[in-house]
């Protein structure tokens, strides 16, 4: 159905312009035009559409025109120089300080044993800059909390580091251990390791309680 409206729509563009719009009519330079033109480039309201969105429109240009020359409908492709742009993912939104400071305070007060393993996981990504796999990937064993220190696997090639903590990040682990001195640090209530799925479900929930969009 994208295909079709991105197609149709090229048509409806060529028939405004005047153009021939039989198939072997069109060539690149059409095409460009096309593409450099409000209908391509712009939304119904006016603006600029996404990139990703006129990338879309590119690629059914693209594979339309290819699949009319290798099905001998056209003795050349007008497509065929038609480039999608590079389109980088957003930088992911960061927490403000207030709203640190509010998630913080929500996650605090919670008092069952899920609500302090949650408050000492967001204090220890917040105040290490640590990734989540390699934050859930620690080992009650791979802490010094009386040196303040953790033994990390990091992403890259599973190499271990050494981890400076926070006096505020490692009361929040004692708090949260109670004694417990083997298995993984983060664990559900069956005793399992927290997987990355629940660890964003469960950050989710508290955002929502701490009034965070």
């Amino acid at each position: 159905q994208q295909y079709a409206r991105h197609i149709r729509c090229f048509s409806t563009w060529l028939a405004s312009e005047g153009f021939d719009a039989s198939l072997d009519a069109i060539d690149h330079r059409m095409l460009a035009r096309f593409l450099c033109s409000d209908t391509a480039r712009k939304r119904a309201d006016g603006q600029s559409k996404l990139a990703t969105s006129t990338n879309a429109l590119r690629s059914s240009l693209r594979t339309f025109f290819a699949f009319a020359y290798d099905a001998e409908w056209i003795d050349r492709n007008p497509a065929r120089l038609i480039q999608r742009a590079r389109c980088s993912p957003p930088p992911p939104r960061g927490l403000t300080p207030k709203q640190e400071r509010k998630l913080l305070e929500t996650l605090a007060a919670a008092d069952t044993p899920c609500g302090q393993r949650d408050h000492a996981l967001v204090l220890l990504l917040l105040r290490t800059g640590l990734r989540i796999s390699s934050a859930l990937g620690i080992d009650v064993r791979d802490l010094d909390l009386d040196a303040c220190v953790a033994e990390v696997r990091t992403s890259k090639g599973q190499r271990r580091t050494r981890l400076g903590l926070p006096h505020e990040v490692t009361a929040a682990l004692k708090q949260m251990l109670d004694g417990r001195t083997d298995g993984p640090l983060f664990v559900t209530a069956g005793g399992w390791r927290l997987t990355r799925r629940q660890a964003a479900r469960r950050l989710g929930g508290w955002c929502i309680a701490a009034g965070i969009r």
